[in-house]
């Protein structure tokens, strides 16, 4: 073998190698801040390359991201939405118009649209410093088959 195929079959070698590391994995785990697992939220992802993962917390603390190299991550993480208090308008749902509108034929356009359901269980707030994956100082190692449960404190 000439020194030339040498170092091609060492380069094909490290290149193989390398590549053994990229392997996607599907990401499952649950969240908790302070110990009390979030109702709503995502879960971002910050791989080695600067690839960003995301998935979406659910009701029951859990999420899942598909596609994640495994290795060193940097993880950022959101809570649920501030929960809406409904607040009807002065002088009932008309604005103080003196009768339902819906009552009098014409078309109810100044209603507001309906809140969705809010998460059952007490809503966990996180800090706002923990959204940013490369700010929140929260760090994680994916591995295939294992889950990445997060806690913020």
């Amino acid at each position: 073998m000439t020194s030339y195929g040498r170092a091609f079959a060492v380069a094909w070698l490290a290149l193989a190698v390398a590549g053994c590391g990229d392997r996607a994995v599907a990401v499952r785990g649950k969240v908790t801040y302070q110990g009390k697992p979030l109702t709503g939220g995502s879960v971002t992802l910050v791989g080695p390359t600067g690839l960003v993962y995301s998935g979406a917390v659910q009701p029951d603390g859990t999420y899942a991201i598909e596609g994640v190299p495994a290795g060193s991550v940097k993880v950022g993480v959101t809570g649920p939405p501030a929960r809406a208090t409904a607040k009807p308008a002065p002088g009932g749902r008309d604005g103080g118009r003196g009768g339902d509108a819906t009552s009098r034929g014409a078309p109810d356009a100044a209603a507001p649209a309906p809140t969705p359901a809010a998460p059952s269980g007490p809503s966990v707030s996180v800090p706002p410093q923990f959204a940013d994956p490369n700010g929140s100082g929260l760090t994680a190692t994916v591995e295939a088959g294992k889950p990445l449960d997060i806690d913020v404190k």
